[in-house]
């Protein structure tokens, strides 16, 4: 005689099914929360709403920038107490850029906590200079303004790598 054992689907089974798939659930859940809580560096985006808003004004300033044909060169020399932060200013025939406010900032892209304000003064024939102490060599954006006398702005943006 043969024996055939049913399968019968008692309500412990379906209770140790359940329990095992939810368990299945939070675990994986559970790794994914510690992945994405421990590899977030803190670096977001300030107001991205308000920006968002304010994209057109943005377009329009750019505009603004190009009609002013200024040219903006930036150099970033080290030296034995700090680097050095030059810029000079030209219009588009070479003439330079005299009596302009040149601020900005160092941002570590990177790192919370370790940006840097910088404000240059004029030295010469559309040149200006800063002295900077970044705490950390690396990867750094310089976001500068400079604002002429009446009023025009020239904005810059770039990625700079320290050695």
């Amino acid at each position: 005689m043969i024996h055939v054992r049913e399968n019968i689907l008692t309500g412990r089974r379906v209770l140790a099914y359940l329990l095992g798939f939810f368990g299945l659930i939070f675990a994986v859940n559970g790794v994914f929360v510690y992945f994405a809580l421990s590899t977030f560096n803190g670096v977001h985006t300030e107001n991205a709403y308000i920006k968002g808003l304010n994209y057109n004004a943005m377009i329009e300033a750019a505009e603004r920038q190009a009609a002013l044909g200024w040219r903006m060169e930036t150099v970033l020399t080290p030296t034995e107490r700090g680097d050095i932060l030059t810029v000079t200013m030209h219009t588009a025939d070479g003439m330079p850029v005299d009596g302009l406010d040149i601020d900005g900032m160092f941002l570590r892209p990177a790192q919370d906590g370790l940006d840097r304000p910088v404000a240059l003064r004029q030295v010469g024939a559309g040149r200006y200079d800063a002295r900077v102490e970044l705490p950390v060599r690396g990867q750094w954006d310089l976001r500068l303004l400079a604002t002429a006398r009446d009023g025009a702005t020239y904005r810059s943006a770039e990625r700079l790598w320290l050695k």
